[in-house]
């Protein structure tokens, strides 16, 4: 209990709650020496009583309606906080929206590298021997109106569906951007993606990357 009053000036104790705040007193040696963040759920006319003796902030729907205009409070994509059940034949989580229970066709898989990064110029400079050690065993669907940097190092796509937005422009010299069209292509098919309902999936599978661009040419470019 000692160590954790020695964070009382760092920590703030965040409490959602539709109702009064008495069984605080039941908490009260813990969480008095904190501020108390209280979040009122409901009806904002309701007026939630706190104990006496508490340093707290109320927020309520009055207060999100200060800070987001009406057309702001929702988003219509979907964003879920739990991991998916991922055994065979698991069923989705409550809460998990029914429109979104079935997949779509992937037509882009982004893999990324392990190793050498995919620096710009100044960044390889600044940081010569940095390296991507870091292997994440999972695979993430890139949200619908979420746009990626795509790399042609490690790439598939369904060339049946989007075949036609995977032709980079021509790089090297004489050419205007010369080492971004992959990223443009990218960014590309992606929106593309999203207009056909397309998935557009990165993570695994992993390379790796041992050969690094030179950056004092790239600065030229």
């Amino acid at each position: 209990m000692e160590q954790l009053h020695d964070l009382k000036d760092d920590l703030d104790i965040v409490i959602p709650s539709i109702r009064n705040l008495d069984f605080l007193e039941m908490w009260r040696p813990f969480f008095q020496p904190y501020h108390l963040i209280i979040v009122q759920d409901g009806d904002p006319s309701n007026t939630i009583a706190v104990p006496d003796g508490f340093d707290y902030e109320l927020y309520n729907r009055k207060d999100v309606n200060k800070v987001l205009e009406p057309a702001d409070t929702f988003n219509s994509i979907f964003l879920h906080t739990l991991y998916d059940p991922f055994a065979n034949g698991a069923d989705f989580v409550r809460g998990y929206p029914f429109s979104l229970r079935e997949g779509v066709p992937t037509a882009i898989s982004h893999g990324l590298w392990l190793n050498i990064p995919d620096y710009d110029a100044p960044t390889q400079l600044v940081k010569p021997l940095e390296r991507n050690t870091r292997y994440v065993d999972a695979v993430m669907t890139i949200p619908k109106g979420t746009l990626f940097q795509m790399c042609g190092m490690n790439l598939a796509f369904n060339r049946e569906v989007i075949g036609p937005a995977m032709y980079f422009g021509l790089m090297g010299d004489g050419q205007p951007l010369c080492r971004y069209y992959d990223m443009w292509a990218g960014w590309c098919a992606k929106v593309i993606c999203d207009h056909l309902g397309l998935g557009v999936k990165t993570g695994l599978p992993y390379v790796w990357h041992s050969k690094a661009s030179n950056p004092f040419v790239n600065l030229k470019k």
